[in-house]
């Protein structure tokens, strides 16, 4: 049997959050990571170069956030986007219905620690919204047909 081998990059401003991400994701046979950035510029750079098959998308990072990086990759080369989000259960958070509005097919909840009690089903939730999402067909957005995505900092996110 052939298993297809998807190809995922990180972008997340914490080091830690990245090296936590890869652990979790190269323990995955499917899975392979192929780069990481340490902030949304970075992020629409390496997807322009390394092509990968889906990225997992902090919203908080320095020099441009993953709203307006999403956007960007969207509207030069499409793939599927998978946002990580500390914020994903807060209810006052409108941070997934703007990641969804930027272009991202699925919001999850960041990963905690392998030490705490929630970590496996964070775990399982990531891994299965990155497959899930790795052949999702996206099409590539028009730039200026949507409203221009606000940095995060302008938006009401606790």
């Amino acid at each position: 049997m052939d298993e297809r081998i998807y190809r995922v990059l990180i972008a997340d401003d914490s080091a830690v959050m990245r090296r936590l991400l890869l652990n979790t994701l190269e323990q995955e046979s499917a899975l392979r990571v192929v780069g990481a950035a340490r902030d949304g510029a970075e992020a629409v750079r390496l997807c322009l170069s390394l092509r990968p098959d889906v990225v997992i998308m902090d919203i908080n990072m320095p020099v441009m956030d993953g709203l307006q990086a999403t956007q960007r990759i969207l509207e030069s080369l499409p793939m599927p986007i998978v946002v990580l989000s500390g914020y994903v259960n807060d209810p006052s958070s409108r941070m997934a219905f703007e990641a969804i509005r930027a272009g991202a097919l699925a919001v999850v909840g960041k990963p905690t620690s392998p030490d705490e009690p929630e970590y496996r089903r964070m775990h399982d939730e990531l891994v299965q919204a990155v497959l899930g999402m790795a052949n999702v067909k996206v099409v590539r957005r028009q730039p200026g047909m949507t409203n221009p995505i606000m940095p995060m900092a302008a938006h009401s996110t606790p």
